[in-house]
């Protein structure tokens, strides 16, 4: 195992025994309402689909029995797409409608609106049944019966979002994590686009602790005094092409997200970066 790279088996061992450690400080008398699990990639695979229905009789009111039979066929064909990707039973866990057209327009609540053709634009969240069931067991025997909800952090921040700048505003959302950053669109009311780079805060942090044989927690302060420029002079000198070069490796892989991005959609109104890693960049 190299120093920059993190073993999927380990880094779900070590998010169990954070997960563990933010518990313990917790009463055990405490009951909340609900609790709630943030998948953040690589737990989980996802995909905003367009799902098109002709129908035979356009004068008929749609059914949500209809509607119903949409959801389950899309959901079939997603799984079907992402086996491959992931180890073990697929579980599905999040399947929300963003927006529905009858006939090329769009609609709230289609039951009862007539027309020939159905259009749905599905956001579809899958992980393995064993990483689902590891962190729901965990929660379960922390607060008990406690009603527990499970969605993506990228979702998360979309819902967040679009309450804060409009239902229909476009947004950017560059998402820094330990070891994945995310970097998610929001377009005309849908998260459309979801891209996942293995490039974090952790990454960095143990690529240099290799390069230099110190600690992470070493590691972590020599690029805390780097970033407020405080390092000394000959460490700095030592740190400064590998910051460049990282830097340099993020910069490339942001733009080919956003070129593909600029492709397909209109360009986002406004960017928001977030997260709990940081980086010695801006």
């Amino acid at each position: 195992l190299s120093a920059a790279r993190m073993d999927g088996h380990i880094l779900k061992q070590k998010t169990k025994e954070a997960i563990r450690d933010i518990a313990s400080r917790i009463s055990p008398s405490f009951r909340p309402h609900e609790v709630v699990i943030g998948f953040s990639s690589p737990f989980y695979v996802s995909k905003t689909a367009r799902f098109v229905r002709q129908r035979e009789h356009a004068n008929i009111p749609i059914t949500q029995e209809e509607l119903n039979q949409l959801r389950l066929d899309a959901q079939k064909t997603f799984l079907q797409e992402i086996q491959k990707q992931i180890h073990g039973e697929a579980f599905l866990y999040s399947t929300l409608p963003l927006k529905t057209h009858v006939n090329g327009y769009w609609v709230e609540n289609p039951v009862g609106v007539a027309g020939k053709v159905i259009e749905i634009l599905f956001r579809f969240e899958a992980t393995s049944r064993g990483v689902f069931d590891g962190f729901t067991d965990m929660c379960n025997r922390q607060f008990g019966h406690v009603p527990l909800r499970v969605i993506s952090i990228a979702l998360a921040n979309f819902y967040a979002l679009s309450a804060a700048t409009g239902a229909n505003e476009s947004f950017l959302v560059v998402d820094i994590g330990g070891e994945v950053s995310e970097i998610s669109l929001a377009s005309e009311g849908a998260l459309v686009q979801t891209t996942s780079l293995p490039l974090g805060h952790s990454v960095f942090l143990r690529e240099i602790a290799g390069l230099f044989d110190i600690s992470i927690e070493d590691a972590s302060y020599m690029i805390a005094r780097y970033a407020e420029r405080s390092l000394e002079t000959e460490k700095e000198k030592l740190l400064q092409p590998l910051v460049e070069e990282f830097k340099d490796t993020w910069r490339k892989k942001l733009l080919m997200v956003l070129r593909a991005y600029a492709d397909l959609h209109e360009l986002a109104s406004r960017v928001f970066v977030t997260g709990g890693g940081v980086l010695p960049f801006h």
